[in-house]
């Protein structure tokens, strides 16, 4: 008995239940064709017709987006069965593929291919590759198998990889996930589908859907694309901003794919801007102004990556002060201070942060630092290094300073720096900030310990030539009342 003639009995039968694993058979092998001729076999019964047409919905518990039979299943929906089938069919698909974590969705589907479809999972869900087992290069393999997509990701690598290998080490992005993403742009060139609205939308969507499940490879994906889009509000760009920051290491990778994409941009567009407005958008999240665009532009053309990943990231780092957790923001900077550049942007942000009275233990040990480095300090960023710690002083809330201040390594490393400290604008500034940790519960801790009380003192005699020695007299009358 042929396959189709099986088939016919089954449903003849009512045996529902194996005729749908039947068909799931043929989906599993993904065999269109046989498909379609047992689909075709049962318009022969009108009978059979309206159990298969009932049957179907169900198939797409099972089914992928990019399973090549899914268009021939609903044309044959749409055509043999009713509108009222076919959204039956999309319905539970869609619930389906929610309940399964898949991140792209119909929507995206109905504007390019499953084939590409696939691929932009595989780069946005780190589950689904798991589950596949497929890797960078298994991608790749599938996204450069045209000649002409090959050929444009040749001439892509030698025009940008050299320029971009310091940006890359910087952010720990391998320079096949730059291949693949960019091989997935190209892609979606072709589809003409890149810069309408709609794909923009689905897209965003389909960050949205990530959640909290980023990793390195979606996140570089995610915000690669996200520059080239036509339409990208400002609030939903913010938040995709918030969810990535989260983790700062991952926020590194997602600036490096914006720094990448737009470098591309530029040349690509011969010193123009993307077509779409994700890029005046990321501006005005940001908050820079002419000069700090003019600025970036400059280094963006010039191919200093790292040097703009720095400061879009310092930036970014700003606006989003108020929205993130002070422990992530502190982590943000500190990860950001261990590449040694763009000090002053980092400490801008961190005067700022200060400002607002957000202090964490991170942005105390980064100062601290910074403050060790002070000797080779000079104009513009010692001017901002002052300032910050005057920011401490002035704006950092007493109760949340003395609580970091508490630990002894801190307050140890704290007491070292007065003693240590030479230039007289910081020693002064660093005095004020003494004054506000300064409780009975601290010069209890002073006098418990000898290593403690050697180098209070040590300090207090250093801090003598900016305070004069009333005030440090009346400091030690304090420790004498704990005594």
């Amino acid at each position: 008995m042929g396959g189709e003639e099986y088939f016919l009995e089954l449903l003849s039968r009512d045996k529902l239940g194996e005729a749908k694993e039947y068909i799931l058979s043929l989906l599993n092998n993904d065999d269109p064709k046989g498909l379609l001729e047992v689909l075709e076999s049962a318009k022969k019964s009108r009978k059979n017709l309206r159990k298969l047409c009932a049957l179907l919905p169900e198939i797409a518990i099972n089914m992928e987006l990019w399973n090549s039979a899914l268009p021939f299943l609903m044309n044959f929906l749409k055509e043999n069965c009713g509108e009222g089938y076919l959204v039956d069919f999309r319905i539970v698909l869609r619930n389906s593929l929610a309940i399964r974590g898949r991140v792209c969705d119909l929507k995206i589907y109905e504007l390019v291919s499953g084939e590409i479809l696939k691929l932009l999972e595989l780069v946005l869900n780190k589950e689904v590759r798991e589950e596949l087992g497929i890797g960078l290069d298994d991608i790749l393999r599938d996204i450069a198998k045209s000649k002409e997509i090959w050929k444009r990701l040749e001439m892509f690598k030698q025009r940008i990889m050299n320029r971009a290998r310091e940006l890359l080490e910087f952010s720990g992005v391998d320079e096949k996930l730059v291949e693949v993403v960019e091989g997935l742009r190209i892609l979606l060139l072709t589809t003409d589908k890149l810069f309408t609205k709609e794909f923009s939308q689905s897209f965003i969507e389909s960050l949205e859907r990530i959640g909290n499940n980023f990793d390195k490879i979606s996140a570089f994906a995610s915000f690669y694309i996200l520059c080239w889009l036509n339409d990208v509000p400002r609030d939903k760009l913010e938040s995709l901003f918030l969810t990535i920051f989260r983790n700062p290491e991952l926020s590194i990778v997602a600036i490096s794919a914006i720094v990448l994409s737009l470098h591309e941009i530029l040349v690509s567009e011969k010193g123009g801007i993307a077509p779409g407005n994700a890029v005046q958008s990321l501006i005005s999240l940001l908050g820079m102004n002419s000069y700090e665009v003019i600025e970036l532009y400059g280094l963006l053309k010039n191919a200093d990556l790292k040097k703009a990943a720095i400061k879009i990231s310092a930036k970014a780092t700003k606006a989003l002060i108020d929205k993130v957790d002070v422990e992530n923001i502190g982590e943000q900077l500190y990860h950001l201070k261990s590449f040694s550049i763009g000090l002053y942007d980092i400490l801008d942000t961190l005067t700022i942060i200060i400002q607002r009275g957000r202090i964490s233990e991170k942005i105390i040990i980064m100062l601290a630092d910074i403050l060790e480095e002070q000797d080779s300090l000079s104009g513009a960023i010692y001017a901002k290094t002052l300032e910050a710690i005057w920011n401490l002083a002035i704006y950092g809330r007493v109760s949340d300073l003395r609580r970091i201040f508490g630990k002894d390594e801190i307050l140890k490393r704290f007491l070292r720096m007065l003693v240590s400290t030479k230039d007289n604008n910081i020693l002064l500034a660093l005095s004020s900030v003494l004054k506000n940790i300064s409780h009975p519960t601290m010069f209890a801790k002073i006098y418990s310990d000898k290593e403690f009380t050697e180098i209070f003192n040590n300090a207090l005699e250093n801090l003598s030539r900016v305070i004069g020695s009333e005030e440090v007299e009346r400091l030690k009358r304090m420790i004498a009342r704990v005594e």
